[in-house]
């Protein structure tokens, strides 16, 4: 291999030594196949850590596996957008799995927003289901009434260290 100093040309002469075949990546590594591997491979190792709260990756894939449980039953299918509103917490981690395991759309919502805002982005995406962590009640109690009828089939509520359901 020739060594060329300028720009990426040393970068571009050393990997084409490299031999590559369709078997040294063998699955796409996305979010879900992500979790997938993660909990096959390190059951038992530590993935999440908020607050107290300590997670092995086991634990924490069986509680979005509840999650997208419990947001089927309440009717939520593929292509169904779930609004969700939270800070940076397990929970609002558990929503990026348990809601596209589904084949559901999660629509985080930044949760530094007005309430005039959440308005036009649940409005907007056309979120069937509302989840808000219990910080955020009194801003979503006081939109209920300013989102177009029908829209909003449940509205759920997050708490800090789980979640509990509920519906309208």
């Amino acid at each position: 291999m020739a060594t060329v100093l300028n720009g990426g040309s040393l970068w571009l002469a050393a990997v084409s030594n490299l031999r590559y075949s369709s078997r040294n990546m063998e699955t796409p590594l996305s979010p879900l196949e992500f979790a997938r591997r993660a909990r096959r491979v390190y059951p038992t190792r530590e993935a999440v850590v908020c607050g107290e709260l300590r997670l092995s990756y086991e634990d924490f894939f069986v509680r979005c596996d509840c999650w997208s449980a419990a947001l089927q039953a309440l009717g939520v299918k593929q292509g169904d957008r779930v609004a969700y509103i939270a800070p940076n917490t397990h929970g609002q981690l558990e929503s990026f799995y348990a809601v596209p395991q589904i084949g559901a759309v999660l629509v985080p919502l930044n949760y530094r927003l007005i309430a005039d805002d959440f308005v036009y982005l649940i409005n907007h995406s056309g979120a069937r289901i509302v989840c808000a962590h219990s910080d955020y009640l009194e801003a979503v109690d006081s939109i209920r009434g300013h989102l177009e009828d029908g829209h909003i089939d449940h509205w759920q509520v997050t708490l800090k260290i789980g979640f509990a359901l509920n519906p309208k």
